[in-house]
């Protein structure tokens, strides 16, 4: 009778205690990924005293390695010494594989101590795992270490390790080794694969080298290989990131000619390049595209736009593609009301920045103080004082800038000229604003002398103020006084006033230390 079942296969197996029969199933197992079966059905073996060999458990090994088990492997390997058996190459080979799919790289460098040991030598299987193991990790030294030991282990470096080490230094912006390994495999007479020439691209581009990136891509096309989405996908990003665009956009056209759809990564990386030179009609004629052409624009993609639009002052468009991210279920984060507070901010549309920030409140976002200090510079420059100080409240004195924290300090004692409040509630309002910080005080106390400051000022006033203002500290006096006397704009008003008014500035701050005259 045939035997078809996994299980009669694992009956018959324990029950004639066969390690032949055994192993079979192990392979089964692997190949189903089924490492579980593999371990059990090795420990039941174990139980019937069934002998063994060194084969059996590497290809349990090797089931545990495909599932990334290399606790699980180590293990067993172990077992295998326990045993008094010695693990062959392939057994090291599988426990390493384990090793590097479980990111665990010093555990696969012990087992490259321990078979030299032993007098066993990696073969070229092993070596690329150890390679793909310091790519994760971004230990390309380690990488090109190996490369340099394969002769010491009579071994030639394949098309396969050479990929596995560009990887490496890719990940780390090591682009100059990467185009040396690159050049190495043209000396040995290799042929380069799209993987190869991909993983090259990459590696310029992360370190913004795009005319290298070009030359490879160049090489490329010369050997016949047809570049893939990925490869693209680089070169595109390698020019964006230059601020080459119109280069950008001949690749992003070369791609689409070959047949290739662009992925929301391109139409991401070509609206970024528009952003950078504020083309923002091009990025939206581009997004435009990429729904007609059924590709789902991600909150990068919006955002990216968002940033364009901002930058060509249509902040109306911004607020329309964030409704737009509604209506397509696409969350904004962060980022995306970042650009959008830039935005408004940047075409003082200063309310609209506040909805925004309530927006982001209302759907868990916290406004950072990157927020804050756009919200308090558009409130400032609209001379928007009562929300100016809503925006304090709400991000809190730390998040602010110093030099904003100052000017808004110092903008309602100069309501004397630019603002529509009244000089009785403002020199009040400038006194409590100017005790929340020491080094605002001084300052609030110059700009209060209209006439000699930034803020035109009537001098009949403005002074007054000013100098009671000035008792908020000692050293803001004599500045006071000494500032009053500035020359302003009117040479005649400055040759006629300007002393006269120093000279009332000094006696009301003698009438003031007189009276113990206190805000």
């Amino acid at each position: 009778m045939k035997l078809t079942s996994d299980a009669d296969l694992r009956a018959k197996a324990i029950r004639k205690a066969s390690p032949k029969l055994c192993t079979a199933l192990i392979k089964t197992y692997a190949r189903q990924k089924q490492w579980e079966h593999a371990v059990t059905l090795l420990g039941e073996m174990r139980e019937v005293s069934a002998k063994l060999d060194v084969f059996t458990y590497t290809s349990s090994i090797n089931a545990c390695s495909r599932a990334a088990q290399w606790a699980r492997s180590l293990h067993l390997l172990a077992e295998i010494r326990e045993s008094m058996m010695q693990p062959n190459l392939i057994a090291y080979t599988a426990a390493a594989a384990a090793c590097d799919r479980g990111r665990k790289i010093e555990k696969a460098f012990q087992l490259v101590d321990e078979m030299r040991s032993q007098e066993i030598l990696p073969d070229i299987f092993m070596c690329s795992s150890l390679i793909s193991s310091c790519e994760k990790s971004s230990q390309w030294q380690r990488a090109l270490g190996i490369v340099a030991e394969l002769p010491a282990y009579k071994l030639q470096p394949n098309v396969v390790s050479f990929n596995a080490t560009i990887s490496a230094c890719s990940s780390s912006h090591q682009w100059s080794h990467s185009l040396g390994l690159l050049a190495e495999m043209y000396r040995l007479i290799l042929s380069p694969d799209v993987i190869t020439f991909s993983a090259a691209i990459t590696s310029c581009e992360k370190s913004h080298g795009w005319l290298q990136a070009l030359q490879v891509f160049s090489d490329m096309q010369g050997t016949g290989s047809k570049p893939n989405l990925i490869t693209y996908s680089a070169l595109i990003s390698a020019c964006q990131k230059s601020g080459e665009w119109a280069q950008a956009f001949h690749v992003f056209t070369d791609m689409r000619r070959n047949g290739l759809m662009p992925d929301v990564i391109v139409y991401s990386a070509m609206i970024s390049a528009f952003d950078e030179v504020d083309l923002w009609p091009r990025a939206l004629s581009l997004l435009d595209e990429m729904i007609s052409s059924g590709t789902l624009p991600d909150v990068i993609v919006y955002s990216a736009a968002m940033s364009a639009c901002g930058k060509g002052d249509e902040w109306a468009r911004c607020l329309s593609l964030l409704s737009e991210m509604g209506q397509r279920s696409v969350a904004p984060n962060e980022i995306t009301y970042n650009t959008l507070i830039s935005s408004c901010t940047k075409s003082r549309e200063w309310a609209s920045a506040l909805h925004l920030v309530e927006r982001m409140r209302q759907e868990g976002l916290t406004p950072d103080s990157a927020n804050h200090r756009l919200l308090l510079k558009a409130c400032l420059a609209c001379r928007e004082v009562k929300q100016a100080k809503d925006v304090f409240r709400a991000a809190g004195m730390q998040e602010v800038s110093k030099s904003h924290r100052r000017r808004a300090c110092t903008l309602a004692i100069a309501s004397g000229g630019h603002l529509k409040s009244g000089l009785a509630s403002s020199e009040q309002s400038s006194v409590r604003a100017s005790t929340f910080q020491e080094v605002s005080k001084r300052q609030a106390c110059t700009w209060a002398i209209g006439p000699a400051g930034k803020f035109w000022c009537r001098p009949a006033s403005s002074w007054p103020s000013a100098v009671r203002a000035a008792s908020l500290h000692v050293q803001s006096k004599k500045q006071v006084c000494t500032l009053s006397a500035l020359p302003i704009h009117n040479s005649r008003f400055r040759r006629t006033h300007s002393e006269a008014f120093a000279l009332r500035a000094r006696r009301c701050l003698v009438s003031l230390a007189r009276n113990s005259c206190r805000l």
